[in-house]
């Protein structure tokens, strides 16, 4: 005699159902942690840049490297300097790989997104330290922003104009790719993910972190 007992369409549809709703339940938890998988590669991918500047100087006597190549007066920085080069082939001789350029929330580098992804980089170099610009003369290096991510709608640049006013270059980079925030590198070489507010304040050249007085008594405006 089979006493087996055969499920019918009402109790398949109620198991189906069960574990829709589980796996619905279960989609944000995964998509959370894979954001912030994301996240914390790319905090690392940072802070392996900083490793890499803060090398360069050390080797540069405290120069920063340039953005695009060229001498820029001074230093002489031997046969990169007579090519068109971006900021972080200076740093490759310091220990960067292509592979810490790149953030896996980017979409820009990516396969498939156009025929430049393989050789773009996710951070932006910002542009007060770009043109011989020292890092002896800091008074905090750990409040003054090095590198932000790269924002979607500027995938031809390089750098930022640190030195204008916000407004004038916000919407270069990035602000909300890790859950509303943006990794930061500051110049002492740590990372850390922040809103976009709380790196430049109220605005001001005395609570904007993108902007060193250092190296200017005011915003560019010209």
């Amino acid at each position: 005699m089979n006493n087996r007992k055969n499920f019918t369409l009402i109790e398949l549809l109620v198991v189906i159902g069960v574990i829709a709703i589980l796996a619905g339940m279960l989609l944000p938890a995964l998509n959370k942690a894979r954001d912030k998988g994301r996240a914390i590669s790319c905090l690392n991918n940072l802070k392996q840049c900083g490793m890499a500047f803060i090398q360069y100087a050390n080797a540069w006597d405290s120069y920063f490297p340039p953005v695009h190549g060229g001498n820029y007066g001074t230093p002489d920085r031997g046969e990169l300097s007579e090519f068109l080069v971006e900021w972080h082939v200076y740093l490759q001789p310091y220990g960067l790989k292509t592979s810490h350029l790149r953030c896996a929330a980017d979409p820009a580098v990516r396969p498939g997104f156009d025929d430049n992804w393989a050789t773009r980089q996710s951070y932006m170099y910002n542009g007060m330290f770009a043109f011989n610009k020292r890092m002896n003369v800091l008074r905090n290096t750990s409040r003054c922003i090095l590198l932000s991510e790269r924002g979607d709608d500027a995938i031809t640049h390089q750098g930022y104009e640190g030195f204008a006013p916000v407004e004038t270059w916000e919407n270069n980079v990035a602000k909300t790719r890790h859950n509303g925030r943006a990794n930061y590198l500051f110049v002492d070489g740590h990372a850390k993910e922040l809103k976009f507010e709380e790196t430049v304040g109220n605005r001001t050249v005395d609570e904007n972190q993108h902007f060193v007085k250092e190296y200017r008594p005011d915003y560019f405006t010209g």
